[in-house]
């Protein structure tokens, strides 16, 4: 059990693929060492084994390196992942996140799985302004052209594919709330909406969400 493995050797580069298991199926004991290593903290709302891995990973990665790994799609928007998520934001530039629409590229997976690259700050330039965020999102089927499209763009060469977005966001907006990667056009105008006068519904209405009201 690599969890109880303490500390696990600095390393440059450390590509991950770790168990995604939920609370609800962990043994006892697999809880008890995911909490050990989120801490109170980050041990919060429904966590998953793979939020143990990653944040194990983030530490023992070298300043400079680079941490590269697959996810469940719902630790990038669940409230109970958020303060996991703000902790690897202080300690690391995420450079891109990465979403296949659906379930059918990893066949083994029964939920939509998303994939992230971070690289650990280091300690001296922790303060400078943090990168834009590359964000790559792919309909179902058209996820080896995304991959093709990504390593593309990475040599310079700019092609359009159908299904298949790619494009630089602003931490600011790409790391809020949500990290889940948007279409661009969805993307662009969140942006808009969240930079411009335009009032939000919050400040006209009083919302209520999954609540029925009984009148008698």
């Amino acid at each position: 059990d690599s969890l109880t493995t303490d500390p696990w050797a600095s390393a440059h580069l450390i590509l991950m693929n770790p168990p995604f298991i939920s609370r609800d199926y962990l043994a006892p004991e697999e809880i008890a060492s995911v909490n050990a290593v989120l801490g109170d903290d980050l041990a919060k709302g429904r966590v998953d084994m793979a939020m143990a891995f990653i944040w194990k990973a983030v530490q023992s990665v070298l300043p400079g390196g680079v941490v590269a790994t697959v996810l469940p799609t719902g630790l990038l928007e669940s409230q109970g992942g958020r303060a996991w998520r703000d902790a690897i934001a202080q300690v690391c530039d995420v450079l891109l996140v990465g979403r296949f629409e659906g379930y059918k590229y990893f066949t083994t997976s029964i939920i939509e799985t998303v994939f992230a690259v971070f690289r650990k700050r280091v300690a001296t330039n922790a303060q400078a302004p943090r990168p834009d965020v590359s964000l790559l999102i792919s309909q179902e089927g058209k996820e080896d052209a995304a991959v093709r499209f990504l390593r593309l763009r990475q040599q310079g060469i700019d092609r359009q594919v159908d299904g298949v977005d790619l494009y630089v966001a602003s931490p600011k907006w790409a790391l809020g709330a949500s990290w889940t990667p948007l279409r661009e056009g969805n993307y662009r105008l969140h942006e808009w909406t969240q930079a411009s006068d335009v009032q939000k519904i919050g400040n006209l209405f009083s919302v209520t969400l999954g609540v029925r009201f009984r009148y008698k």
